[in-house]
């Protein structure tokens, strides 16, 4: 099926709008989840240096913690180690070493801080810590929710984590439990220093890794999923809607152009298409179609004009023809009469064929088919062959025909066409010179323009104002009785304009009645598109 212009148009925007809702929508979950998962990272890497913060070492004593809980009174220690419990997060008991296997003095422990652990021993935590000494490899410490979750060391410390005094930015990560938990993890290493300097003894390195549970992070990005995946809809709908409406205003005014186009008829080339007055491209459109349609009108006008002017020149010969074949054909007649019959019959066929080639060469000139050869040639000569082939009739007349040109002026264009466009013009000058006198021929290089520059002037009856601005049409005549009179179909100077058009060049007209008549072509010089002739 195929598709007007309102549904793709519609389907163009409404594919876009989809386009552009989607990629808004994608682009805010993405920053909204990057921002929630930049604030945790920063907020679990805060929670490791406060952490951090409280790792110190602890000197182990000959006695055990046990012996010394029993030898200050087995009430007191008893008491201690309820507390230790009842907190749920000091296991320095569970984690040390066997006495025999330790190698330090010390060992490092978390000194209890209710500000920073707290978070830690909620009932229901969802941040959890894991400390770890690096050169045991010793968990020193871990919180009720790492427990929980039964997550191990490998799970959440790499061997290879860098110590650093700084550590650089979050790396965090996020990890899967065993119980199907998502969380995010951060694992540092951090060098403490000791701080006594009376009792010096070597830097501690320890692996904090901080674990937060993503639950409630998951359910905040799950709610934006869903609240823009419900909007998504709703744009979509009002980007229909929006585009239906702008589809309409598109193309109503380009309906209302086809309705009106569609009533232009051959009988009816007045009617035109209406402008909405807005200036855009759909005036635009509306002008373009109206001056198409006024050429059109005149063209066919022309036309019309042309058909009827042809059949009318036509129809005279032939009438001729007609009358006198008939009258010869009623009763016998002499030899000399028949040829005097004969001799009209000539003349009206001769006549016919001229304003038969003449249509013919127009119609070609119109159609493109005679397409100028480009040639160099020489102008004067072509000048002087002209005038000599109407040399005859000019004398007839007690004309005389001069023409002025430099020898050896060259000129490109076709030798033939131009040739034809020059005798017309001065047959017409003969034609039109009602008293003796002389017919001037020129020809110069136009320097200032290039090519050359013709004219044929004469000082016959001239050509009233009113008849300029239609000289050049077909079957035109400035006097129609005495043009009839000569044998003039009214072609030859439509025949020249049109040989000059197709050459890319120009004529126009200067005449005096009764004192003078000038006319007056330029032909372009190679510039203009003629090609060179191959020289040898």
């Amino acid at each position: 099926m195929r598709l007007t212009i309102r549904r793709r148009i519609l389907l163009w925007y409404v594919a876009l709008a989809a386009l552009l809702i989607g990629g808004f929508s994608a682009a805010i979950y993405w920053l909204v989840e990057r921002s929630t998962y930049a604030a945790l990272d920063d907020a679990l890497a805060a929670r490791g240096a406060a952490l951090a913060a409280l790792v110190e070492r602890e000197r182990v004593d000959d006695e055990s913690p046990d012996d010394e809980a029993q030898a200050d009174g087995g009430e007191a220690g008893e008491q201690q180690a309820a507390d230790a419990d009842a907190r749920g997060h000091d296991h320095r008991r569970e984690h040390r070493a066997p006495r025999d296997q330790r190698q330090r003095p010390f060992e490092i422990v978390v000194d209890w801080n209710p500000t920073v652990l707290a978070p830690y021993e909620q009932s229901d935590p969802t941040v959890g810590y894991m400390v770890v000494d690096r050169e045991s490899g010793r968990v020193v410490e871990r919180s009720a929710l790492i427990s929980a979750l039964g997550l191990r060391e490998g799970d959440l410390v790499a061997p290879e984590t860098p110590a650093s005094d700084d550590p650089g930015p979050a790396a965090a990560r996020t990890i899967r439990a065993p119980a199907g938990a998502r969380l995010r993890v951060l694992a540092r290493d951090y060098r403490i220093e000791h701080d006594e300097p009376d009792e010096p003894e070597p830097p501690i390195r320890v692996a904090v890794a901080l674990v937060e549970n993503l639950w409630e992070t998951d359910a905040l990005l799950s709610r934006l999923a869903a609240t823009l995946a419900a909007i998504a809809p709703a744009g979509l709908a009002v980007a229909l809607a929006l585009g239906w409406f702008l589809s309409r205003r598109i193309v109503d005014p380009i309906a209302a152009i086809t309705a009106a186009a569609e009533k232009v008829r051959e009988a009816n080339l007045a009617h035109r298409v209406p402008r909405g007055g807005s200036g855009d491209e759909i005036d635009r459109l509306a002008d373009a179609l109206n001056a198409a349609f006024e050429r059109l009108r005149l063209a066919w006008q022309q036309q019309a004009r042309f058909t009827a002017d042809a059949a009318h020149e036509l129809r005279t010969p032939v009438t001729i023809l007609r009358t006198r074949i008939e009258v010869s054909a009623r009763s016998p007649r002499t030899t000399d009469e028949y040829r005097a019959v004969l001799a009209d019959a000539l003349a009206a066929v001769v006549r016919m064929q001229e304003t038969v080639e003449a249509l013919l060469l127009l119609a070609r000139l119109d159609a493109g088919a005679a397409t100028p050869v480009r040639e160099r040639f020489d102008l004067s000569a072509l000048l002087a062959r002209a005038a000599a082939d109407h040399a005859g009739a000019a004398q007839a007349k007690s004309l005389a025909i001069r023409v002025e040109s430099p020898p050896g002026l060259l000129c490109h264009g076709d030798r033939r066409l131009i040739g034809v466009a020059v005798s017309n013009l001065i047959a017409n000058a003969v034609r039109y010179s009602d008293r003796p006198g002389e017919i001037l021929v020129e020809a110069a290089a136009d320097d200032a323009h290039g090519g050359v520059t013709c004219s044929v002037t004469d000082h016959g009856v001239g050509i009233p104002a009113e008849q300029l601005p239609r000289l050049f049409d077909r079957f035109n005549r400035a006097d129609p009785s005495r043009s009839r009179a000569d044998g003039g179909a009214g072609l030859g100077l439509s025949i020249c304009q049109s040989i000059l058009a197709a050459h890319g060049g120009r004529i126009a007209v200067e005449s005096q009645p009764g004192v003078r008549t000038l006319f007056r072509f330029h032909l372009p010089g190679e510039a203009a598109g003629a090609p060179r002739e191959p020289r040898a």
